[in-house]
């Protein structure tokens, strides 16, 4: 089985630390029913620390229906997909094989939570995807009885009262049109690396790598906070 295989360069690994999946995905086909065609994860642990990575191209969506993916909302990026396609950085492979793939992950890692930065969308997106490409018999993509947790969420619970965090948004323009700070990965990733040239690249494992150091922030701040995007998670 192919896989991206990446421990932290000139770093010691961990010993006996729980892991956890970090994933992002790119789709076409608009919001309402997204389909996946860019799928990054990577397994770390609360310090950020790397163990594992991977980078996929939905073969079904990116190779076999050209039509969404020049339509897709960053379909100026597809030259930067072809070119790493081609350097082997990232793999074309059929979406229930990715899935096995990820999941055989999970196993091995014994991973405590999956997370993404709004996962309500990354979720519903790889659930719809799942659904579209099996012809309506599964809806599956995440293995079942692991936590589904969402780095937006978490992010708003911790940050949201913290005055240090809501003058640097008001000073720099990142406040919404009701004057609350804004989360998104690109904002909070400029917060905390003190980068404010930062962009988000908005490709699958480049997100990875900043949204595993979002988690990895607030943990360190050791304030209690929401995990999921549900209303009853504490």
């Amino acid at each position: 089985m192919w896989y991206n295989k990446t421990i932290g360069k000139g770093l010691t690994k961990p010993m006996n630390k729980a892991r956890y999946i970090v994933i992002d995905t790119e789709t076409a086909n608009g919001m309402d029913e997204p389909l996946v065609y860019d799928i990054g994860f990577a397994v770390v642990d609360n310090t950020g620390f790397v163990y594992e990575r991977h980078s996929y191209c939905v073969q079904e969506i990116f190779e076999q229906h050209p039509d969404l993916m020049a339509s897709a909302y960053y379909s100026h990026k597809l030259p930067h997909y072809y070119q790493e396609i081609a350097e082997g950085k990232r793999r074309v492979l059929p979406f229930f094989l990715i899935r096995h793939i990820f999941r055989d992950c999970c196993k091995r890692h014994n991973v405590q939570a999956i997370m993404a930065h709004n996962m309500r969308f990354d979720n519903n997106a790889l659930r719809n995807t799942a659904f579209y490409l099996s012809e309506g018999y599964t809806r599956y993509f995440f293995p079942f009885g692991i936590p589904i947790w969402c780095t937006l969420a978490m992010a708003k619970s911790v940050m949201g009262n913290r005055p240090v965090y809501y003058e640097w948004c008001k000073s720099n323009g990142y406040l919404n049109k009701w004057g609350k700070p804004r989360f998104t990965a690109e904002i909070l990733t400029r917060f905390i690396r003190f980068e404010m040239g930062f962009v988000e690249q908005h490709q699958g494992i480049d997100d990875v790598m900043c949204e595993k150091d979002i988690f990895a922030y607030l943990v360190r701040q050791h304030k209690k906070m929401r995990r999921t995007y549900w209303r009853d998670a504490a």
